[in-house]
Protein backbone atom coordinates (compact mmCIF):
# COMPACT_ATOMS: atom_id res chain seq x y z
CA UNK A 1 0.00 0.00 0.00
CA UNK A 2 1.58 3.50 -1.10
CA UNK A 3 1.28 5.34 2.15
CA UNK A 4 1.77 8.82 0.51
CA UNK A 5 -1.87 8.44 -0.80
CA UNK A 6 -4.75 10.03 1.21
CA UNK A 7 -7.84 8.57 -0.05
CA UNK A 8 -9.48 8.32 3.84
CA UNK A 9 -10.96 11.72 5.49
CA UNK A 10 -10.93 12.02 9.56
CA UNK A 11 -11.89 14.20 11.96
CA UNK A 12 -9.58 14.96 14.77
CA UNK A 13 -11.33 15.65 18.47
CA UNK A 14 -9.72 17.23 21.51
CA UNK A 15 -9.78 16.44 24.72
CA UNK A 16 -12.18 20.11 24.46
CA UNK A 17 -14.27 19.15 22.44
CA UNK A 18 -12.88 20.90 19.39
CA UNK A 19 -13.17 19.31 16.26
CA UNK A 20 -10.84 19.81 13.41
CA UNK A 21 -12.95 17.68 9.92
CA UNK A 22 -12.60 17.13 6.45
CA UNK A 23 -8.60 15.94 7.23
CA UNK A 24 -7.35 13.53 4.12
CA UNK A 25 -5.24 10.95 5.81
CA UNK A 26 -4.26 7.30 4.83
CA UNK A 27 -5.71 5.12 7.05
CA UNK A 28 -4.36 1.56 8.29
CA UNK A 29 -4.97 -0.86 10.95
CA UNK A 30 -2.39 0.61 14.18
CA UNK A 31 -1.23 3.69 12.10
CA UNK A 32 -2.73 6.91 10.49
CA UNK A 33 -0.70 8.74 7.81
CA UNK A 34 -1.70 12.71 7.16
CA UNK A 35 -0.21 14.87 4.94
CA UNK A 36 -0.92 17.98 6.47
CA UNK A 37 1.67 19.10 9.02
CA UNK A 38 -0.55 22.11 10.30
CA UNK A 39 -3.45 19.93 12.50
CA UNK A 40 -2.62 19.87 16.61
CA UNK A 41 -2.27 16.19 16.75
CA UNK A 42 -1.87 15.68 20.34
CA UNK A 43 -1.44 12.05 22.37
CA UNK A 44 -4.64 10.90 23.74
CA UNK A 45 -7.12 13.12 20.99
CA UNK A 46 -9.59 11.16 19.02
CA UNK A 47 -9.67 10.56 15.00
CA UNK A 48 -12.92 9.83 13.96
CA UNK A 49 -13.78 7.98 10.26
CA UNK A 50 -17.03 7.77 8.90
CA UNK A 51 -17.52 4.25 6.55
CA UNK A 52 -19.37 4.33 3.29
CA UNK A 53 -21.38 2.08 5.24
CA UNK A 54 -22.73 4.84 7.77
CA UNK A 55 -20.49 3.21 10.71
CA UNK A 56 -18.32 4.98 12.56
CA UNK A 57 -14.82 3.94 13.66
CA UNK A 58 -12.78 5.72 16.85
CA UNK A 59 -9.16 6.06 17.11
CA UNK A 60 -7.26 7.16 19.59
CA UNK A 61 -3.70 8.73 19.27
CA UNK A 62 -0.88 6.74 21.06
CA UNK A 63 1.97 8.94 19.56
CA UNK A 64 1.96 11.44 16.88
CA UNK A 65 5.22 11.80 14.86
CA UNK A 66 5.82 14.33 12.63
CA UNK A 67 8.46 13.28 10.01
CA UNK A 68 9.53 17.12 8.21
CA UNK A 69 9.78 16.87 4.05
CA UNK A 70 13.46 15.78 2.62
CA UNK A 71 14.68 14.43 -0.29
CA UNK A 72 11.15 14.56 -2.36
CA UNK A 73 9.72 13.21 0.36
CA UNK A 74 6.85 15.06 1.44
CA UNK A 75 6.39 16.24 5.19
CA UNK A 76 4.04 14.27 7.25
CA UNK A 77 2.46 12.84 10.13
CA UNK A 78 2.67 8.68 11.20
CA UNK A 79 0.22 8.85 14.36
CA UNK A 80 0.26 5.67 16.04
CA UNK A 81 -3.22 4.51 17.04
CA UNK A 82 -5.07 1.67 18.66
CA UNK A 83 -9.38 1.47 18.14
CA UNK A 84 -11.71 2.36 20.95
CA UNK A 85 -15.90 1.55 21.32
CA UNK A 86 -17.73 4.41 19.66
CA UNK A 87 -20.81 3.63 21.66
CA UNK A 88 -18.91 4.86 24.39
CA UNK A 89 -16.80 8.28 23.19
CA UNK A 90 -18.28 11.49 24.65
CA UNK A 91 -15.36 14.26 23.99
CA UNK A 92 -15.37 16.86 26.94
CA UNK A 93 -17.32 20.36 26.89
CA UNK A 94 -14.75 22.53 25.22
CA UNK A 95 -14.07 25.21 28.32
CA UNK A 96 -12.99 21.86 30.66
CA UNK A 97 -9.35 22.18 28.71
CA UNK A 98 -7.12 24.92 27.97
CA UNK A 99 -4.98 24.90 24.95
CA UNK A 100 -1.66 23.16 24.61
CA UNK A 101 1.40 24.29 24.09
CA UNK A 102 3.25 23.81 20.97
CA UNK A 103 6.69 22.59 21.35
CA UNK A 104 9.28 20.76 18.48
CA UNK A 105 11.80 18.20 20.04
CA UNK A 106 15.25 17.21 18.56
CA UNK A 107 16.33 13.69 19.08
CA UNK A 108 19.82 12.14 18.27
CA UNK A 109 19.84 8.59 17.26
CA UNK A 110 23.18 6.25 16.95
CA UNK A 111 26.12 7.74 15.15
CA UNK A 112 25.60 11.56 14.07
CA UNK A 113 22.15 11.24 12.51
CA UNK A 114 19.36 13.25 13.84
CA UNK A 115 15.99 12.68 13.36
CA UNK A 116 13.23 15.83 13.67
CA UNK A 117 9.76 14.89 15.26
CA UNK A 118 7.39 17.41 16.17
CA UNK A 119 4.14 17.77 17.81
CA UNK A 120 2.09 19.10 20.90
CA UNK A 121 3.45 18.93 24.96
CA UNK A 122 4.69 15.44 25.93
CA UNK A 123 3.04 13.84 22.73
CA UNK A 124 6.49 12.33 21.47
CA UNK A 125 7.50 9.01 22.79
CA UNK A 126 10.63 7.48 21.11
CA UNK A 127 13.81 5.50 21.68
CA UNK A 128 16.98 4.43 20.19
CA UNK A 129 16.84 2.19 17.65
CA UNK A 130 17.26 -1.75 17.64
CA UNK A 131 17.36 -2.65 14.09
CA UNK A 132 17.97 -6.12 12.82
CA UNK A 133 21.47 -6.50 13.36
CA UNK A 134 22.39 -6.68 9.58
CA UNK A 135 20.12 -4.61 9.06
CA UNK A 136 21.71 -2.13 11.37
CA UNK A 137 24.96 -2.94 9.89
CA UNK A 138 24.60 -1.26 6.32
CA UNK A 139 22.57 1.83 7.65
CA UNK A 140 26.12 2.40 9.92
CA UNK A 141 28.30 1.64 6.49
CA UNK A 142 25.90 4.32 4.80
CA UNK A 143 26.23 6.98 7.48
CA UNK A 144 30.09 6.16 7.80
CA UNK A 145 30.56 6.68 3.91
CA UNK A 146 28.58 9.97 3.83
CA UNK A 147 30.41 11.23 6.90
CA UNK A 148 33.75 10.54 5.04
CA UNK A 149 32.62 12.16 2.15
CA UNK A 150 35.04 15.06 0.92
CA UNK A 151 32.21 17.59 -0.07
CA UNK A 152 31.35 21.37 0.68
CA UNK A 153 27.71 20.54 0.39
CA UNK A 154 27.52 19.70 3.80
CA UNK A 155 23.07 20.09 3.66
CA UNK A 156 23.26 17.29 1.37
CA UNK A 157 25.20 14.85 3.89
CA UNK A 158 22.67 16.14 6.48
CA UNK A 159 19.73 15.17 4.26
CA UNK A 160 21.27 11.54 3.44
CA UNK A 161 21.42 11.28 7.38
CA UNK A 162 18.12 12.13 8.11
CA UNK A 163 17.43 9.56 5.61
CA UNK A 164 18.84 7.01 6.92
CA UNK A 165 17.42 7.86 10.62
CA UNK A 166 13.61 7.66 9.30
CA UNK A 167 14.56 4.32 7.70
CA UNK A 168 15.95 3.06 10.97
CA UNK A 169 12.97 4.70 13.00
CA UNK A 170 11.06 2.08 10.98
CA UNK A 171 12.76 -1.05 11.33
CA UNK A 172 12.82 -0.41 15.33
CA UNK A 173 9.19 -1.24 14.97
CA UNK A 174 7.57 -4.80 15.37
CA UNK A 175 5.96 -4.04 12.01
CA UNK A 176 8.16 -1.87 9.77
CA UNK A 177 6.01 0.19 7.27
CA UNK A 178 8.03 -1.34 3.73
CA UNK A 179 5.96 0.97 1.71
CA UNK A 180 7.38 4.08 3.53
CA UNK A 181 11.07 2.51 3.96
CA UNK A 182 10.88 2.10 -0.40
CA UNK A 183 10.25 5.42 -0.80
CA UNK A 184 13.22 6.92 1.66
CA UNK A 185 15.34 4.11 0.54
CA UNK A 186 14.38 5.97 -2.90
CA UNK A 187 15.36 8.97 -2.28
CA UNK A 188 19.06 8.09 -1.37
CA UNK A 189 21.91 8.72 -3.96
CA UNK A 190 22.71 5.81 -6.22
CA UNK A 191 26.38 6.70 -6.43
CA UNK A 192 29.53 4.46 -5.34
CA UNK A 193 29.58 2.97 -2.11
CA UNK A 194 25.76 3.91 -1.06
CA UNK A 195 24.37 2.27 -4.09
CA UNK A 196 25.47 -1.10 -3.46
CA UNK A 197 24.75 -0.51 0.06
CA UNK A 198 21.27 0.22 -0.52
CA UNK A 199 20.75 -2.62 -2.69
CA UNK A 200 21.92 -5.11 0.08
CA UNK A 201 18.98 -3.31 2.08
CA UNK A 202 15.99 -3.70 -0.94
CA UNK A 203 17.21 -7.52 -1.22
CA UNK A 204 16.79 -7.82 3.02
CA UNK A 205 13.54 -6.35 3.00
CA UNK A 206 11.96 -7.78 -0.07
Amino acid sequence: MNVLLQNDSITLIKANGQEFADIAANVQENTIFVHNIKIPFEKNDTLRRVLPSGLTELYTILNPVLFRGIRGIPGHFEIAVTRKDASNFSPSPSSSAPAPANTTTNITLSGNARYYSGSLDNSVNIVDTACNPEISSILQDIKLTVETWRTEDARQKEEILEVVAQIESQFSKSAPNKSLIRGLLDTLPKIGAIASLVQKLWTLIG
